[in-house]
């Protein structure tokens, strides 16, 4: 799957919480620049995930966008949530349908 967390804790759970900050404030543009393989598996305090706060949140567009960038590991942390299998894989389908999308998120 992924490499082992990083062992620099304190530095890495403020980029933690700055990434749910974005998800939070819908800023996909800061979110990309934070998230990758080590964050995107990291739980706050509260045990939430960057793909928690996007669900809890309801920012689709940001839940697509993980998925295409990290794929399955997404959809079985949503399903661990609580999301219904139909909704993931309406995610899914439109998660596959590619950048467009995505850039279409960006101009926001």
């Amino acid at each position: 799957m992924y490499p082992p967390l990083p062992t620099d804790w304190i530095p890495f759970q403020k980029t933690l919480q700055r990434a749910i900050s974005s998800v939070e404030h819908n800023d996909l543009p800061t979110l990309r620049s934070l998230v990758n393989g080590h964050l995107i598996q990291a739980k706050d305090e509260r045990g939430h995930s960057v793909i928690v706060a996007a669900a809890m949140n309801h920012r689709r567009e940001i839940l697509i966008w993980l998925m295409q960038q990290y794929g399955g590991y997404v959809d079985e942390q949503l399903l661990q949530y609580g999301m219904s299998s139909e909704e993931v894989r309406r995610l899914r389908r439109a998660s596959n349908q590619g950048p467009p999308l995505v850039a279409a998120v960006q101009r926001r």
